[in-house]
């Protein structure tokens, strides 16, 4: 196959396809207890995602802020606790 895919709605097993995101059918809210992996923008509050995985447990806005539970660099535990 070669040539451009385009799509504003549809999906491609699992994932879902909008004409602003593309996820892993879970909404992506926030919640911890949602699985949600995607890419694209979601507007919750004030915030704009651009990436989530795991609903809460990493996101990046779209103006660059990162939110994580843990996070490892180079084998190196970050604490960023008190």
């Amino acid at each position: 196959m070669t040539g451009a895919i385009t799509s504003a709605s549809g999906s491609i097993g699992p994932w879902q396809i909008l004409s602003d995101r593309i996820y892993n059918s879970l909404e992506f809210d926030n919640d911890e207890s949602n699985e949600s992996t995607g890419i694209g923008t979601v507007k919750i509050g004030t915030e704009t995602y651009g990436f989530w995985a795991g609903d809460g447990a990493f996101s990046v806005t779209q103006d660059g802020v990162v939110r994580c539970k843990k996070m490892i660099v180079d084998g190196q535990e970050v604490n960023m606790a008190g």
